[in-house]
């Protein structure tokens, strides 16, 4: 199994909910896929990643294995972002879906290859 994570919270997930095609409704993918996701190395593409983490309440990050924290960085509440995430959070409300899927997938990638490289 490539992605255990994925497989294990898809699994959960059905436990709570108790129906595949809710779970698939909710992470925002068809109900085949289910099976896929949770039995074999079927990998989501980057729109499905980051609906399924959406729906799971989890980072794209952790659903991967990449990162032991689950959630996403944010700024505690009542403390402002930084000047680098306030002006990423304007320009990502200036973008297109289409757009910003491909913005996170070269982050992605970037990331992947500076852990692989150890850099």
């Amino acid at each position: 199994m490539k992605y255990p994570r994925l497989a294990k919270m898809l699994k959960e997930k059905h436990k709570q909910v108790g129906s595949v095609r809710q779970v698939a409704k909710d992470c925002g993918f068809s109900a085949a896929s289910f099976y896929n996701y949770t039995e074999s190395d079927t990998e989501p593409d980057m729109k499905t990643w980051a609906s399924i983490a959406k729906g799971l309440g989890v980072s794209v990050e952790y659903l991967r294995g990449e990162t032991e924290n689950s959630t996403t960085q944010q700024a505690e509440p009542g403390k402002p972002l930084s000047p680098t995430r306030a002006k990423l959070e304007e320009l990502l409300d200036q973008e297109s879906d289409e757009e910003l899927e491909e913005y996170l997938f070269l982050i992605m990638e970037r990331r992947r290859n500076r852990i692989k490289n150890g850099t």
